[in-house]
C-alpha cells in the first residue's frame, strides 16, 4: 500500500512537471504571437503617422534640425543636432526659409531608433532601423561631406527625443 501511494505521488509530480513545461511553452508561444501581432511593418507611412503620434502622446520632444552622428570610443553613438526653424516668408520662392537657431545639442541615439532617409539617387524616402540609418548617414557624409561641411541644411529632420535619447528621425529634405 505504501509503495502504491509513493508511486502514485511520484507519477502525479512528474505529470505536473511535464504539464507545466507544456503550459510554459504554450504561454511563451502565445506571447511571441502577441508580440508579432503588435509589431508594425516598418514603413514611412507608419513612422510619420501612427508611430510619431504615439511618441508625442507619450511625451516626446520634437525639434527640427540637421544632424551629425558621432561614435565614441566605447561604441556609444550620439546625435549632434543643430536646431533649425521654419520661418514663413512670402518673398521666398517656397513661402518660407529655414533659420538657424544657433543652438547645438547632443543626445544619445537609441539602439531602437527608427528613421526615414531620403535616398538621393532613387529620389525616394525609405524607412530604416538603427544600423542601416547610421550607415546611410555616414555614407552620405563621405560622398558629399567636404562640400557641405559649412552647410548641413541639405538634410533636415524632425527629431523625436524621449528621456535624452533620439528615438525617431523623420527626413524633411
Amino acid at each position: 500500500m505504501k509503495k502504491t501511494k509513493t508511486t502514485l505521488i511520484i507519477t502525479i509530480i512528474l505529470s505536473l512537471m511535464l504539464m507545466s513545461g507544456c503550459v510554459e511553452n504554450n504561454i511563451q508561444g502565445i506571447q511571441n504571437s502577441i508580440e508579432l501581432e503588435w509589431e508594425h511593418e516598418l514603413t514611412v507611412e507608419y513612422l510619420t503617422g501612427e508611430y510619431a503620434e504615439q511618441l508625442l502622446q507619450d511625451g516626446a520632444t520634437v525639434m527640427l534640425g540637421s544632424i551629425d552622428i558621432i561614435e565614441h570610443e566605447n561604441g556609444t553613438i550620439v546625435v549632434d543636432i543643430t536646431e533649425k526653424e521654419y520661418v514663413e516668408n512670402i518673398d521666398e520662392e517656397e513661402g518660407f526659409y529655414i533659420s538657424d537657431e544657433y543652438s547645438e545639442t547632443m543626445y544619445y541615439l537609441s539602439p531602437d531608433v527608427k528613421a526615414t532617409f531620403f535616398l538621393r539617387e532613387e529620389g525616394i524616402v525609405q524607412a530604416m532601423r538603427h544600423d542601416e540609418f547610421v550607415d546611410m548617414v555616414w555614407r552620405d557624409f563621405f560622398e558629399f561631406g567636404v562640400d557641405i561641411l559649412e552647410d548641413r541644411e541639405y538634410r533636415l529632420y524632425d527629431i523625436y527625443i524621449v528621456e535624452n535619447e533620439v528615438v525617431l528621425l523623420i527626413a524633411r529634405y
